[in-house]
């Protein structure tokens, strides 16, 4: 982060962040009760790399009583994932090799062999405050916020189906949940020692909920599966 004050009506703000993580997981199991498949065994093993990128300029701008803050703040998210290939033939059998040098088949996800597109968020923001009086001042503010999304739901069963009765797969592309906030609201000091401060929110949020749609594909080795994405606004 960096902060100048250039003059005496304007201070800049700017920054920049950068996230690398590291997600792995190593799961193996047999099902006890396997009567609805012919490949009893459960295997999940991958690593993931999600990178997040943000960078922000702000201006607080004062002249007389009248406060501005002007800025704009744009994210990128990289989820290192890759897309099921083809949504009604999403699966197939492949082989998993132990350490110990054994083979076991088991029933993995066909995905792309490509991750998908680092995702821009652009998110302009302004407030403003001003007297009405000596004792009184109005405030407002707007803005776009935007909310990364869950590993726990972008990697889960991502390499195996751990359920192969009814499997879910999560979309890796899903959009992840955004918002436009408004405020606004007064200050009175109506006595030298209290102050009122009242304000009114509102808050419009896209992508809140999950949506799974239900597939039935050819030759998958289960009956159906789950494909779970974002929608539905608050």
């Amino acid at each position: 982060d960096l902060t100048s004050q250039i003059n005496y009506n304007h201070q800049l703000k700017t920054g920049f962040l950068y996230r690398a993580h590291n997600i792995s997981k190593l799961m193996q199991r047999t099902q006890i009760t396997v009567t609805y498949s012919n490949l009893p065994f459960e295997i999940l093993d991958y690593e993931r790399s999600p990178k997040e990128m943000a960078w922000y300029l702000q201006d607080r701008i004062e002249y007389g009583g009248v406060i501005a803050n002007a800025g704009l703040r744009i994210d990128g998210l990289n989820v290192d994932g890759e897309q099921i290939a083809d949504p009604f033939h999403p699966s197939q059998e492949a082989e998993y090799t132990y350490s110990s040098g054994e083979k076991q088949t088991y029933r993995s996800p066909i995905r792309t062999g490509k991750a998908v597109a680092t995702k821009w968020f652009v998110q302009p923001r302004l407030g403003i405050s001003h007297p009405i009086s000596e004792t009184a001042a109005m405030h407002y503010s707007w803005g776009k916020f935007y909310s990364p999304p869950s590993f726990s739901n972008l990697y889960d069963d991502y390499s195996s189906f751990t359920n192969p009765a009814w499997p879910t797969l999560y979309d890796v592309e899903a959009d992840p949940t955004t918002a436009t906030a408004y405020e606004m609201g007064l200050h009175y000091s109506f006595h030298p020692e209290y102050v009122l401060d009242v304000t009114a929110y509102y808050r419009d949020i896209e992508n809140y909920g999950r949506l799974g749609l239900v597939m039935s594909p050819a030759d998958a080795g289960f009956a159906t599966y789950t494909f779970n994405t974002s929608g539905g606004d608050a």
